[in-house]
């Protein structure tokens, strides 16, 4: 398969959370190199397109298509990207090779290794610039290898008497098994946390919801009082209202108040009563009602 493009619908990894060693954190560019980021067990896409982009916008070298393979059998492989200087795409001349070892997990690929090789110049060019790292010439003899670190990875720069070449592996995972356990153990700890997360964001806006109700139910409630004078006879019951106790604009009969004394005096002794009502209303409705008796006459006849 020539285009390397197919592999990139697998997954956007520019807007998804990417399959890494730091799992869901998605390792930010750092240095002068915006496109500079760990290579080994990192998804594919994430960083060939990286690569890719800097050998575009840097190198202003481009696929070579005839030359970007793949060989992937049962979910393993090699993925090879080369690229030709854009002015010599007939002559050939001046090119980078970069042989992606991958595997898969989430159905997508992985990077375990990479191995880059091509014209000297360029291969020197990549590892000096890529990397923002020097080399030092003085006393190289023709089969020495120069490394340096970036995060996880070893990146190896191997003179191979003037036929160099760049390999990059991971200090930190023995295998691709290694990585796999790893990499869901975080992904699940992860599902674990944002499960947590919502449980308390959903508590979080109950209790918001609830403090809300509450002030908005406080902001609606008045408290009025009514003084009522009851007589209390063998037959009937009298009432006549006295005055309000707090100054309000509702009448006793907004609320059914003589149909509540009424009920309320069933079981009274006879007698004349100073009643006082306390109501609690909230959206202009009667919440809860009190009775107090504020005096109480015997009658001296029968009434």
């Amino acid at each position: 398969m020539k285009n390397i493009a197919f592999f990139l619908l697998f997954t956007n990894t520019l807007l998804a959370q990417i399959v890494s060693p730091f799992y869901p954190v998605k390792e930010l560019p750092n240095g002068n190199n915006d496109y500079l980021t760990q290579t080994t067990f990192y998804e594919f896409n994430f960083v060939s397109v990286n690569h890719q982009n800097f050998m575009i916008y840097d190198f202003e070298m481009g696929l070579n298509d005839d030359k970007s393979i793949s060989s992937i059998k049962k979910g393993k492989g090699h993925i090879i990207n080369a690229f030709i200087e854009r002015s010599a795409m007939e002559r050939g001349l001046k090119e980078l090779i970069f042989d992606y070892k991958v595997f898969t997990t989430d159905s997508v690929f992985v990077i375990e290794s990479l191995k880059i090789t091509g014209s000297p110049s360029m291969v020197l060019k990549f590892y000096v610039q890529f990397w923002e790292t020097n080399l030092n010439f003085d006393n190289v003899n023709g089969k020495e290898i120069v490394t340096n670190r970036h995060i996880q990875d070893r990146v190896s720069y191997s003179f191979n008497n003037g036929a160099p070449s760049i390999d990059v592996k991971n200090t930190s995972y023995g295998s691709a098994d290694d990585f796999i356990i790893d990499y869901r153990k975080k992904k699940a700890s992860y599902k674990l946390r944002l499960k947590q997360k919502d449980i308390d964001d959903k508590k979080s806006q109950q209790k918001l919801d609830s403090v809300k109700k509450i002030n908005d139910v406080k902001r609606n409630t008045n408290n009025e009082s009514f003084i009522f004078k009851v007589v209390k006879k063998k037959r009937k019951i009298i009432i006549e209202q006295v005055k309000s106790w707090v100054p309000s604009k509702r009448k006793p009969a907004d609320f059914n108040l003589r149909e509540k004394i009424n009920n309320y005096f069933k079981n009274k002794e006879k007698g004349e009563y100073i009643l006082k009502v306390d109501c609690e209303i909230i959206y202009d409705k009667l919440d809860k009602i009190d009775f107090k008796i504020e005096q109480y006459v015997k009658p001296l006849f029968g009434m």
